[in-house]
């Protein structure tokens, strides 16, 4: 056999030990994907919901419902964009009024955000009573290995990471519901981005 045979069969050889390899390979799992938030909080009230932490017990998202209304209150129909305004001024208002009076924001050095209900002297988390709107208790704590401060932000800038999840009309078209969720990154963008628009607003001319 020459040379050229001897090297064509360990060709071959080698192809067919790497195809059985290659069949070997497995494909990453897909993301799963959102849960449907309309479907899941229908029957729920208004407010909080939804509340769900990391497996360390550190805030990952939370879900806000609000409903408004169709009616104009003159026999006509609220506008798309009327109906969208005015739910989601009443999520903004549920979201800082809880955050208020369940939590703390903090703040860590790479000015990334998250929450952590109040408690215990501002301990780890664990706020007596910290409850979603359906009655659930609450509890969020600080996410371990990470320095934190508690910081103030004004309304706009805490309820700026609020994404809209779901809407639909309901009650035979009588009312329209919105959901909206917060998560870490949400709120971090959001402050971000309103941060960075009051840097762009001109400053006034005192003289």
């Amino acid at each position: 056999m020459s040379r050229l045979d001897l090297l064509a069969v360990q060709i071959l050889l080698l192809t067919g030990l790497a195809m059985p390899l290659l069949g070997q390979e497995k494909t990453p799992p897909e993301t799963p994907k959102p849960a449907n938030l309309l479907a899941e909080l229908k029957g729920s009230p208004d407010g909080i919901l939804r509340v769900a932490t990391n497996a360390d017990g550190s805030f990952q998202s939370l879900a806000v419902k609000a409903t408004v209304k169709t009616d104009d209150g003159t026999g006509g129909k609220k506008t798309a964009l009327a109906l969208r305004n005015e739910a989601e001024g009443l999520c903004k208002k549920s979201l800082a009024k809880w955050l208020g009076d369940n939590c703390d924001i903090l703040e860590a050095a790479d000015k990334t955000l998250t929450l952590q209900t109040k408690g215990n002297g501002g301990g780890n988390g664990g706020a007596d009573g910290a409850k979603d709107a359906a009655g659930n208790a609450v509890k969020l704590v600080r996410p371990p290995g990470q320095e934190f401060q508690v910081v103030t932000l004004p309304f706009a800038k805490s309820t700026k990471g609020l994404t809209v999840a779901g809407k639909d009309a309901t009650n035979e078209g009588k009312d329209f519901v919105l959901i909206m969720s917060l998560t870490p990154k949400s709120m971090t963008e959001g402050r971000a981005f309103v941060e960075s628009r009051e840097k762009a607003k001109p400053t006034e001319n005192k003289n």
